[in-house]
């Protein structure tokens, strides 16, 4: 779908350009229950900024931020929007619906919300519409994180970065203990119309319930246990083996242990989410491992596993590892074996706007396995 393909780093620079050097004029400030509302005009469009300090430190308001949390776990706390889950693209990164407004709306406030949405995203809020959400930690610096929301109808009309397609947030630590929250969106228009801000009044209180339902102690805690991290380990020869189907179609190296047959990934082959998530598949298990998560790549040998998932089938997982120690000890001698660590720290490389990156070859270094990956094409 275009929505999935959408080169979404297009709009965080965009996010760059909307927060820097603009000349904003106060329209309000704390009559609309701690919220500041600014605007200014930007290439005959208008810019318009919303900020509110929340006490709430930045670490725990980064995972409940997250699309795919935030639009589950607030869900009947959010007033008028509801958000259903398309598509999880990777940890941070969400294809959502908004499926209806509610239906216990008038048919006044409901075109007023048909009005507002027409005017700030360029969408018809009364009707069911796509939406790419994605974060990016630590951008566009550390000590903070950035979402976009990208709007688009059920025709698929391709978005663009100019206009009101899509939607800005950025959220700064302040004194480590508070978070300032600042959102933006850009509106075609030269002008902020008079009726927009009392509309958009009831847009912030929306946001203000949602943020009450979000940072409840259950709901931090739920949403800091959402995804595991596993780190591979100990591959002095080579990354670990794969299980095959009949060892009679494969012209690899075999080892049979354990009532399956083993081999090595061919060369240029291995990635270890997706390692990962192929063995777990061998024993009948779905489960989601990403390479990145909110916006940044982990390193090659950290997987991004979900933790729903991950609680179903680590048993089975366990065990079938095991096997496959014993495999590869059979296969390359000696007592060194992969090893499999859970609940480590994600570290990062780069951020990754775009797809994986093909892997090129396989290099041990000490206890590590590095994947030099090939250069994309122009």
């Amino acid at each position: 779908p275009a929505m999935s393909a959408l080169d979404i780093g297009e709009y965080f620079d965009r996010l760059l350009q909307l927060r820097g050097g603009l000349d904003w004029s106060l329209v309000y400030d704390g009559c609309l229950e701690g919220w500041q509302f600014h605007q200014c005009s930007l290439r005959g469009t208008t810019v318009v900024r919303v900020r509110r300090e929340r006490p709430l430190p930045l670490e725990h308001w980064l995972p409940v931020m997250r699309p795919e949390f935030r639009n589950s776990a607030a869900r009947g706390d959010t007033g008028p929007f509801q958000f259903r889950l398309v598509e999880l693209l990777a940890p941070g990164d969400a294809l959502l619906e908004l499926a209806a407004l509610s239906e216990a709306m008038g048919d006044v406030e409901k075109q007023a919300y048909r009005m507002l949405g027409l005017l700030f995203v360029s969408t018809d809020l009364t009707q069911p519409s796509l939406v790419r959400s994605a974060l990016w930690r630590d951008f566009p610096q550390a000590g903070q994180f950035s979402s976009v929301s990208v709007y688009c109808d059920r025709e698929l009309v391709p978005p663009r970065t100019q206009g009101g397609f899509a939607c800005y947030e950025c959220a700064t630590s302040v004194h480590g203990s508070r978070t300032l929250v600042e959102q933006f969106v850009q509106i075609p228009w030269p002008t902020l119309p008079a009726w927009g801000p009392p509309l958009l009044k009831g847009t912030l209180d929306s946001f203000t319930r949602e943020w009450t339902a979000l940072t409840r102690p259950e709901s931090i805690a739920m949403a800091e246990s959402t995804y595991i991290i596993a780190n591979l380990r100990s591959c002095t020869r080579g990354p670990p083996l794969l299980p095959v189907l009949a060892a009679g179609e494969d012209e690899r190296v075999v080892v049979q242990i354990g009532g399956c047959t083993w081999a090595a990934p061919r060369p240029g082959e291995f990635s270890f989410p997706r390692y990962m998530q192929n063995l777990l598949a061998f024993v009948d298990f779905h489960a989601r491992c990403f390479d990145r998560l909110d916006g940044w790549r982990v390193v090659p040998y950290q997987a991004v596993i979900d933790c729903a998932d991950w609680e179903k089938a680590q048993q089975a997982f366990h065990e079938l590892f095991r096997v496959q120690r014993s495999a590869y000890r059979h296969m390359y001698g000696g007592k060194s074996a992969p090893k499999v660590h859970f609940g480590a720290s994600p570290s990062f490389t780069d951020l990754c706007s775009e797809g994986p990156l093909p892997i090129d070859h396989v290099v041990q270094r000490k206890t590590f396995v590095e994947w030099a990956q090939a250069q994309r094409s122009e």
